[in-house]
């Protein structure tokens, strides 16, 4: 049998090698980001977290806990709940949390599977690369620095579980309306998750316009918008202000953001060839759906892609001012996870039929999907030294606190801080370690 015939056989959907390749890769994968954070979890709160559990330590109940500000940014929303529940189970064990983080990394991984099927009608062989794309290393800090769930585990969980509804509701369906509202009000209290219900609005909106049922699509749109100004009831506007910085600074910077992806830098060449790729994909498929009137059909598809470009232009907006080296934080690779993936589904639609025909696309998406596995393979082991070195710090200074009870002379004897010098009174982290003390909990458990 030919090369093509081959991969046309590995493409047709329900074939045993194609279900075969993508179960195994995502066993093979899931375990290792599993082994990866239960290494990786020295049992120490780290830097922001000692700020995300204020409320749990003050024991002040489910409402200020679900409205908690963290900074100017974002509330914590429905993760930090879970996160006093989970504190109760595991005795504020970070590996639990660490686990319970993965576990949602690996939940939006299948239902990127099952949408990815919805939209192409396929499983191919090459569907491997939707797990590497959604547990992939880069993203270490989210899995194991200073690590929650609300700030992007749980808005891109969300966000798939929001884009596969839209798979159900080219034509509008009340009980999936309602989900996706219900889903988008928890996101718009949860991290990051105001991007998804922007996204959402967004849609509604779209859907207004192009009907059909659009009494019924504009109240979902009103909805959408009355979640987002809920967001700001009690909110302080003058937290809300931060520097300005210069339009060639913020074009640099959202170039950074998106290449961040596959860890490159401000000097490695081609920097413009992902974020272009990614935005020729997105007008090709908008300009595509109008020509063919299959706008409601692709809308879950461009959800994705908008997903990624509200949040490249919020991040570049909010953080530019920080520098450039801000983009190619680890934690800001998690929501460009979407885009990725929205041009994987894309470009294997291209280059594969619904009955296995492999197309001329085909070369692309290979080529595509190989440079990938290249990066991750140089990469991943710089990712896995990184959040070893961090381990191997927080236990140090762990320690060295079990043992000597003060937080000056371990500062001093291992070189590092748990949390910023300036912010120790602010925060009370004596307060708060002595509270972990006396109640046996975390690194005192």
């Amino acid at each position: 049998m030919t090369l093509k015939g081959l991969l046309e056989k590995a493409h047709r959907l329900g074939e045993p090698p194609a279900w075969a390749i993508v179960i195994i890769a995502y066993l093979v994968l899931s375990i290792r980001l599993l082994t990866f954070v239960i290494s990786n979890s020295p049992n120490i709160l780290f830097w922001d977290q000692w700020d995300f559990y204020d409320p749990i330590f003050k024991h002040q109940g489910f409402m200020a806990t679900f409205n908690y500000v963290h900074g100017p940014m974002y509330k914590m929303g429905i993760g930090l709940v879970l996160t006093d529940w989970l504190n109760q189970v595991t005795h504020w064990s970070t590996t639990g949390l660490y686990v319970a983080v993965a576990l949602c990394f690996i939940t939006s991984s299948i239902l990127a599977i099952i949408f990815k099927v919805r939209v192409t009608g396929v499983l191919g062989a090459l569907d491997w690369m939707i797990p590497l794309l959604f547990l992939n290393l880069f993203q270490y800090e989210t899995y194991v620095i200073s690590s929650d769930i609300s700030s992007t585990t749980l808005p891109l969980l969300f966000l798939m579980i929001i884009a596969l509804l839209m798979t159900y509701n080219e034509k509008p369906k009340a009980a999936v309306n309602l989900s996706i509202l219900g889903i988008s009000l928890l996101s718009m209290f949860t991290g990051y998750g105001y991007v998804v219900t922007l996204t959402v609005v967004v849609y509604y909106f779209v859907r207004i316009v192009l009907g059909p049922a659009r009494i019924w699509q504009g109240l979902c749109f009103a909805a959408s918008l009355a979640t987002v100004g809920s967001y700001f009831i009690g909110y302080r506007p003058d937290e809300m202000g931060h520097a300005h910085a210069s339009l060639s600074v913020y074009a640099k910077y959202a170039v950074l953001l998106i290449d961040n992806f596959f860890g490159h830098t401000a000097h490695s060449a081609g920097l413009l060839v992902m974020p272009v790729l990614l935005l020729f994909g997105f007008i090709w498929l908008f300009v595509t759906a109008m020509g063919q009137k299959r706008f409601n059909a692709e809308l879950p598809l461009l959800a994705l892609y908008a997903f990624a470009l509200i949040y490249v232009l919020g991040n570049t907006y909010g953080r530019a001012s920080l520098g450039l080296s801000n983009a190619q934080s680890s934690r800001y690779v998690t929501l460009l996870i979407p885009a990725y993936f929205a041009l994987y589904v894309q470009l294997f639609r291209l280059a594969i039929t619904e009955t296995g025909k492999v197309r001329v696309a085909m070369p692309v998406l290979l080529a595509l999907s190989l440079g990938y596995v290249a990066v991750s393979w140089v990469h991943d082991p710089h990712s896995i030294s990184d959040a070893q070195a961090w381990t191997v710090r927080r236990e140090n200074w762990k320690d060295c606190y079990l043992k000597l009870g003060d937080i000056d002379r371990c500062d001093t004897q291992t070189g590092f801080n748990i949390y910023p010098k300036s912010g120790e009174a602010a925060t009370g982290l004596k307060a708060k370690l002595d509270f972990l003390k006396a109640n046996h909990l975390s690194l005192f458990n």
